[in-house]
């Protein structure tokens, strides 16, 4: 007699009591993780499959940015192979729900997955590069006509304009409101030394943030290095932004340093590497019209 197929169900993280689970599976430290939900924009969702109670696979939805795209994503993406497709066809019923024209799904832990997708009708579509520093380097003199400041000298609106305009048609990024950032300055762990702007005599040309692991445990990150696409390139300050970064890190007590970069940024891709950043990982993205 055949074993009846375990119960399943699609929930979202916030309705989790224990989240130890969903950490095993995204290969994380509870706490850090908890962490970095908190502080992401509104329209990204934590998303588990149940079987029989328990988290079978995870990922994060992905709506922000629907309406300028057209496109959902399902991001983060953890587990088995079976469990793992079972959740994207669930994402694919609410992407087309949404609307979307196409849906992207990018792995975290799911090995394998992107043969079966292929089989799917998906296509590669890029992939996350995560990087690591190899060793530090001295710091940098500033360019000239520019200034370090913090964000109480920028603001909210002009923190979310600066970056919607350095990321724009980079990959796995979504547009970004005042909102946001002010959901990040509230997340736990948040440090305002590490969140630094460049600013010319017209306003914020450049940004730094960079995030310390809870209690010295999981990844120190580079998390952004933005420089305002028609104002501040070619000066050298993606570069200075970088060792700056780096220098507030250490001297929070970070000890291995990385970042995650699309691997269609090749400017950026190019700059770490000059910069003595090792490739550590790559997790592929595939995506397919709905």
């Amino acid at each position: 007699m055949q074993k009846p197929a375990a119960p399943r169900d699609i929930v979202p993280w916030s309705s989790a009591r224990d989240w130890a689970p969903i950490a095993a599976l995204l290969g994380r430290d509870v706490a850090a993780l908890r962490a970095e939900v908190a502080a992401l924009p509104d329209g990204i969702e934590g998303v588990a499959l149940l079987e029989d109670g328990a988290p079978a696979a995870v990922g994060l939805w992905v709506a922000k940015g629907l309406a300028e795209t057209g496109r959902c994503a399902l991001t983060w993406l953890a587990g088995p192979a079976p469990a793992a497709l079972a959740i994207v066809d669930a994402m694919e019923a609410r992407a087309r729900s949404a609307q979307a024209r196409t849906l992207r799904v990018v792995e975290r832990e799911a090995r394998g997955i992107g043969a079966e997708l292929e089989a799917r009708g998906y296509r590669p579509a890029d992939a996350v590069v995560g990087m690591r520093r190899t060793r530090p380097r001295p710091p940098l003199a500033l360019p000239a006509g520019l200034a370090e400041v913090g964000l109480e000298q920028v603001g909210l609106e002009a923190w979310a304009a600066l970056e919607n305009d350095a990321f724009a048609g980079i990959g796995f990024t979504v547009p970004v409101t005042a909102d946001d950032g002010a959901r990040i300055i509230a997340s736990p762990g948040f440090d305002p030394k590490l969140l630094r702007f460049v600013v010319d005599a017209d306003g914020a040309v450049g940004l730094l943030r960079g995030v310390v692991a809870p209690e010295r445990e999981g990844e120190n990150e580079v998390e952004t290095i933005a420089v305002a696409s028609s104002r501040a390139r070619r000066r050298g300050l993606g570069r200075w932004l970088l060792r700056r970064c780096e220098a507030l890190l250490d001297a929070a007590g970070a000890r291995e340093v990385v970042l995650r970069v699309a691997a269609s940024n090749a400017p950026a891709l190019a700059l770490y590497r000059a910069e003595a950043w090792v490739e550590r990982w790559r997790r592929g993205a595939w995506e397919r019209a709905l």
